[in-house]
């Protein structure tokens, strides 16, 4: 990771101006660019669910710990979601090779429901990245004027989508997840 610091918007601009014009240098488009904003600079890439939590928490026990409560949360909504059982989601993630394929196409079991839960403010082990600099822009400044430390940043990071990927369940991967999907329309906005 490289860390480039700037010193206003107009220079944020500039700089994210620059990346783009490398990346479109070496032939890939720049809409394959991925952004985050985080209101604190010393906060590292972690999920809702790890801040919450102190510690990395696998998509598997995220889906083990969220499918009993679906019947209540459909319940109280006029949703409805179909998810396969955990054991068929443990049975197509043992192949690596499939798993790892149906999510570069951006195809994951139920991701509406998590994304859903998301969306309302549920702890996910989902980061939210986004394909527009201004939206990043405004998450990281828009939880940033509570912050009371006068020696406090704002991060937003770039990523190369596709740039991140192993086969080593330790190390994490980051897949674009949609537009096949279902979510809701401010996510499109």
């Amino acid at each position: 990771m490289k860390t480039i610091d700037t010193k206003s918007w107009s220079d944020f601009l500039s700089k994210i101006q620059r990346i783009e014009e490398q990346i479109k240098s070496t032939g890939v488009n720049v809409q394959k660019l991925l952004f985050r904003g985080q209101a604190d600079s010393r906060w590292t890439l972690k999920t809702t669910l790890e801040r919450q939590l102190g510690a990395p928490y696998s998509i598997m026990r995220y889906y083990h710990y969220i499918y009993p409560i679906k019947p209540t949360i459909e319940s109280h909504t006029a949703e409805r979601w179909s998810i396969p059982e955990g054991h068929e989601i443990i049975k197509s993630q043992r192949d690596f090779v499939n798993w790892h394929s149906e999510l570069s196409r951006g195809s994951f079991p139920a991701i509406e429901y998590p994304a859903y839960l998301r969306h309302h403010g549920f702890p996910s082990p989902f980061p939210d990245w986004t394909q527009s600099k201004y939206v990043a822009a405004f998450f990281a400044f828009s939880e940033a004027i509570y912050q009371t430390d006068s020696k406090n940043f704002v991060s937003i990071y770039v990523l190369l989508e596709n740039n991140v990927v192993t086969s080593n369940d330790k190390i994490p991967c980051v897949y674009r997840l949609g537009p096949k999907s279902r979510f809701h329309r401010r996510h499109f906005s």
